[in-house]
This record gives structure tokens, C-alpha cells and sequence, in this order.
């Protein structure tokens, strides 16, 4: 029996705890509650480096040695393309992205990491790895094993309709 949000005991029946019932209804909840401990790690680690979230996420999205559109940016972002230039243009003004110059289309003029973009994103991916939400608690074996399924499961969310 639970407990009505009027302090009443009803007859419905005490949701039951993770790990018991259907699995796939516990990873949702789960995942929900995990949610926003993982933006808010984000976030935090992102200020730390002297990042927005925007701006923290665009170098992350773009590999060093990699040259991107604006387009795929935005695509690899999940941005809307106008809201990443804008972003684009903060971390341009600021020495960690640049315009390269590319033998094609002159319309189209992609961005890369600058070294210090590339030192910026490495730093970025440290403070990421400290103290992470998903991972706190969990041996080394555990990291590997938790990186692996969420590698398939992501590949699987990627090669959905």
C-alpha cells in the first residue's frame, strides 16, 4: 500500500524499487534521475574551464585535426545552425577556434580548433572524467563494461529511424 499525497494510505500498489519489475521501465528511471546530475556536471565542469555549455559542447564536437561546417557542427550539436555561430564566434574572438581555409565551395567556410582549442578541449575531457556522476562508485572493469553497452546503445539510437 502507498501512501496518498494527502498522507492517506491508498490502494495502490508502492512503485517497486530499481532493479526489480520491468528492467526497461527502471533504466528509464533511472536515466531520468541520472539526467540531470550528468547537465549539471557538465555545466560545472564546463565553467571550471571557462566554458558556456554551448561553447563547451562545440569543442567537443569537433576533433582536433578536423575541419567542420557550420552545418555539421550544429548536427553534431543537435543546435539550431544560426545559435552556433554565434557560438562559433565567441570561441573564435577568443583564439580556440579558427576558419580554415578550404579549396571548395568559398561559401562555406569550415572551423577547426586552434592548439589552444585543442589543449582547451583535452583539459575539458579531464575535468569531464573527474568525479562523473556515472561513473562514481564503479571499479575499473565496471567503467570499461558501462562504456561498452553505452557505446551500443548510442550506435543503436544513431541507426534508429
Amino acid at each position: 500500500m502507498a501512501s496518498s499525497i494527502f498522507g492517506v494510505d491508498d490502494d495502490t500498489p508502492a512503485p517497486a524499487a530499481p532493479g526489480q519489475g520491468d528492467p526497461a521501465q527502471a533504466i528509464a528511471l533511472l536515466a531520468g534521475e541520472l539526467a540531470g546530475r550528468i547537465q549539471a556536471h557538465f555545466a560545472a565542469r564546463a565553467a571550471e574551464v571557462g566554458l558556456s555549455v554551448p561553447e563547451a559542447k562545440a569543442v567537443l564536437a569537433i576533433e582536433p585535426e578536423d575541419e567542420v561546417t557550420m552545418r555539421e557542427l550544429a548536427s553534431r550539436m543537435n543546435a539550431n545552425p544560426s545559435n552556433v555561430t554565434v557560438v562559433v564566434g565567441k570561441l573564435t574572438v577568443r583564439g580556440f577556434l579558427a576558419h580554415a581555409t578550404g579549396a571548395g565551395d568559398r561559401r562555406v567556410r569550415p572551423v577547426a580548433l586552434t592548439e589552444s582549442g585543442t589543449l582547451l578541449r583535452k583539459r575539458f575531457q579531464d575535468c569531464l572524467a573527474n568525479n562523473n556522476p556515472l561513473t562514481a562508485g564503479l571499479s575499473a572493469a565496471e567503467c570499461h563494461a558501462f562504456r561498452d553497452l553505452l557505446t551500443k546503445v548510442s550506435e543503436g539510437h544513431h541507426s534508429a529511424p
